[in-house]
C-alpha cells in the first residue's frame, strides 16, 4: 500500500548584515513521524550556494548532497536511514549550512515510531551450519560489505531517480526486514534481518531495482554470489545468494535490467534472494523505497 506523504515547508529570511541580506532557505520534510527502518528525507533550497552542508541525526553524521540549481534556488537533499536498532523516541536532526560569509543551522525534530518486527527461527542443513559457524569468514565478508555500503559515489555519477525502486525478483516474501531470527544449532548471533528475502525457484530472474553502477560482483562464501549497486546520494542495494552473476564491477545498469539468477549459495535454507538497501551505511526497509513516492519525486522535477 502506498503510504500517505505529508510535506512540511518552512521559509526563513535573514537580514543580519548587508552580506546576508535576502538569504532565503526553504525546507521540505518528508514525514516527521516515520517508523523504525524507514528513511528520512529533507529537501533544502537556498538562493545562495551552500558550502559542504552536513547533518547530525541519531548520534552520527550524514552527508547532504547537492542536486541542482533551478531558477535562483540551489537544491540539496539529505537522506538518513533510521536504523532497525534505534529506540522509538524523539530525535533531533541538526543541519549545518555554511555560506560564504557565515553559517546557519536548522533543527528538525522527528518523532520516530516503533515498527512491529516478527520473531522466527532458522534451521540450516549441515553444510550451511558449518558456514554459519565460521565467524572469521563472516567477519571478513561483513567488513567488505560495510566498506562498500559506506563508500562515496564517484564524481559525475550522482544519479537522479526517475521512478520508484522496483522489486528485483518475483516470489514470496519469506523473511521481511527487521525480523528477529535465531539460528538453530549454530554460533551465529541472533539478529534483526537487514533486508527482504524473496523466495522462488533456482534460476528466477533478478533485476536491478533502479539505475546505478555495480560496485561489487563476486562469489562470497557466507553471503553467496553477491552484487551491490550504487544509486547515488549514499543509497546502495545488495543482492545475495544468487546462482549466477550476469554483470561485473563497474557496469552501468538500468532499472529492470537483468543482473543475475536466484540461487541458494552461501548461508541459505533454500533458493531465494536477499535484497537489501543501505542509506549512508544504515540498512533500511527496502519496501519503504518501493512504496513511497516522496522519497524521490522532487529529484525528477
Amino acid at each position: 500500500m502506498l503510504k500517505k506523504i505529508r510535506i512540511f515547508s518552512l521559509s526563513l529570511l535573514f537580514f543580519a548584515s548587508p552580506t546576508l541580506a535576502n538569504v532565503n532557505f526553504e525546507f521540505d520534510v518528508l514525514d516527521k513521524s516515520p517508523k523504525i527502518g524507514e528513511t528520512l528525507k529533507i529537501d533544502i533550497h537556498c538562493n545562495r550556494r551552500i558550502i559542504n552542508p552536513s547533518a547530525t541525526f541519531a548520534g552520527r553524521s550524514w552527508t547532504v548532497t547537492y542536486l541542482k540549481k533551478k531558477g535562483f534556488m540551489y537544491h540539496y537533499v539529505l537522506y538518513a536511514g533510521i536504523s532497525r536498532y534505534l529506540q522509538p523516541k524523539t530525535y533531533k536532526c541538526v543541519i549545518t549550512l555554511p555560506l560564504k560569509h557565515s553559517s546557519f543551522t536548522k533543527t528538525v525534530t522527528f518523532d520516530i515510531k516503533e515498527s512491529q518486527f516478527p520473531y522466527g527461527t532458522v534451521s540450516l542443513p549441515k553444510t550451511k551450519t558449518d558456514l554459519a559457524n565460521n565467524k572469521n569468514q563472516l567477519s571478513i565478508e561483513s567488513k567488505l560489505i560495510s566498506k562498500k555500503f559506506n563508500s562515496k559515489t564517484q564524481p559525475g555519477t550522482n544519479y537522479k531517480f526517475k521512478t520508484t525502486f522496483m522489486l528485483p525478483a518475483k516470489g514470496n516474501f519469506s523473511s521481511t526486514f527487521g525480523k528477529y531470527r535465531k539460528y538453530k544449532g549454530t554460533n551465529k548471533l541472533s539478529s534483526k534481518h537487514s533486508g527482504l528475502d524473496i523466495a522462488n525457484i533456482t534460476g528466477t530472474k533478478i533485476v536491478a531495482s533502479n539505475d546505478g553502477t555495480v560496485i561489487l560482483s563476486e562469489p562470497l562464501k557466507s553471503h553467496g554470489m553477491s552484487i551491490m549497486i550504487d544509486h547515488g546520494f549514499g543509497i546502495k542495494t545488495i543482492y545475495n545468494h544468487m546462482s549466477k552473476l550476469l554483470v561485473k564491477t563497474g557496469d552501468i545498469v538500468k532499472r529492470g535490467q537483468l543482473i543475475g539468477k536466484m540461487g541458494t549459495t552461501g548461508i541459505s535454507t533454500g533458493p531465494h534472494l536477499h535484497w537489501g538497501i543501505g542509506v549512508q551505511n544504515v540498512r533500511v526497509d527496502p519496501l519503504h523505497w518501493v512504496n513511497t513516492n516522496g522519497l524521490y519525486n522532487e529529484l525528477t522535477n
